[in-house]
């Protein structure tokens, strides 16, 4: 027999092979050395292959904009390839979320959504949001198209996490996970745009400024004279094509 799922709350002991520091940035990213160290592990072979991992899930949802417009009008319209697109997301973002589980806690456990979601005490994705580059409008009645975590503003991060605390596009994907039956209610455009915004901002939150976002890092200076120098930035590029944040530490 299974053991049960480990409660949510109260969290388990942290693992001591993984200091804060190999995991997520809790410091001020604007302090130069916790700025370099996040451009550093954005461009480690792990962050890349999430990179691609997560730029392959986005091109379907790109291709799929040319069939269905991305506006709230559209936000109901429901098909096969948004089930697959939702897929695809969530099966990533549980893959995400379970290795980081293990980081910051142990592998022994049997884990769930709700653990998954609980790591929102370190990661605060429910506080993030992200800005659309191809939507054609707003989606003002569905939130999680640009707050994928919205369910999780209602956590007080000192109680169990319930079903209230679970995102509509996870409910989506476990209604079609195994099944075509809840295609029609449930893999519709708005929580197939939902479920790639997930992972856009958990990629993101994992490995640091410059994975998708692109900008700039400064990696030296220049003197140009006494006592005076130039800065020399590296250009990267914006990998994601259909979301962005406001500032790469948000």
């Amino acid at each position: 027999m299974k053991n049960k799922p480990v409660p949510s709350f109260p969290f388990p002991e942290r693992n001591s092979s993984y200091p804060d520091h190999l995991i997520y940035f809790i410091e001020n990213p604007a302090e130069s050395s916790i700025f370099t160290a996040m451009f550093q592990r954005s461009q480690s072979e792990e962050a890349r292959h999430a990179r691609f991992q997560y730029m392959s899930i986005e091109s379907e949802l790109e291709t799929s904009f040319h069939y269905v417009s991305p506006t709230n009008d559209n936000a109901k319209a429901y098909s096969i390839k948004f089930a697959n697109i939702i897929r695809m997301a969530a099966n990533f973002y549980e893959i995400l979320a379970k290795d980081l589980y293990v980081k910051f806690y142990n592998k022994g456990d049997r884990t769930c959504i709700f653990n998954y979601l609980a790591l929102d005490a370190h990661l605060l994705l429910s506080r993030k949001s992200i800005c659309h580059l191809a939507a054609l409008s707003d989606f003002p009645e569905h939130p999680e198209t640009t707050r994928p975590f919205f369910q999780l503003i209602k956590w007080d991060r000192m109680s169990l996490i319930s079903s209230n605390h679970v995102p509509n596009w996870w409910n989506a994907y476990n209604k079609i996970k195994h099944a075509d039956e809840g295609i029609r209610d449930h893999a519709n455009l708005a929580n197939a745009i939902a479920s790639v915004a997930a992972i856009y901002l958990l990629v993101e939150s994992i490995f640091g400024f410059g994975v998708l976002s692109g900008g700039f890092h400064t990696v030296g200076k220049r003197v140009t004279g006494p006592g005076s120098y130039q800065e020399i930035h590296k250009i990267l590029p914006q990998w994601a094509r259909l979301f962005t944040n406001h500032f790469p530490w948000n």
